[in-house]
């Protein structure tokens, strides 16, 4: 059986994780050493390294052998599921704030009230300049195993 071509961006399926090839070395034994980054729920988002010799069942997940399926659900609802999960996971390429419906939580009243009741002028807080200390080694008697240690502030 002939060795598959890998290449930077391919799907790849490796013990039952989905992962995206980022890169790909040559390792000495003539085989390949892939970096993966992990798309499948339980792997996504963590790095990861596969030796090919090591690995006997990476499987290529090609896009042309992709088959589709009739969603049946009512009014889709399956498929929009699907696509609207993988729209919340896709980080966005603008520079604008981002902001979730509703944020991260309902507005309700009872939440907002410790916000209400916070004072409005920040605590005075007292912080002094920092002192720095430096350690100076007394040799009053080198023949003796203690050693003196003496702390001046600066």
């Amino acid at each position: 059986m002939s060795q598959p071509q890998y290449a930077p961006g391919m799907r790849l399926e490796v013990l039952d994780a989905e992962w995206r090839l980022t890169r790909m070395d040559h390792s000495i034994d003539g085989e390949y050493f892939l970096h993966c980054t992990g798309l499948s729920e339980l792997v996504r988002g963590r790095e990861a390294s596969f030796l090919t010799r090591l690995e006997p069942n990476i499987r290529v997940l090609a896009p042309e052998k992709t088959a589709l399926v009739d969603d049946l659900s009512p009014g889709f609802r399956a498929g929009l599921s699907n696509l609207d999960t993988q729209l919340r996971a896709t980080a966005s390429a603008d520079d604008a704030v981002q902001l979730g419906h509703m944020d991260a939580m309902n507005t309700l009243d009872f939440r907002l009230e410790p916000t209400r009741q916070a004072p409005t002028t920040p605590a005075l807080i007292s912080i002094e300049k920092p002192v720095r200390t430096r350690l100076t080694f007394l040799e009053s008697d080198t023949s003796t195993a203690s050693k003196d240690w003496k702390i001046s502030s600066k």
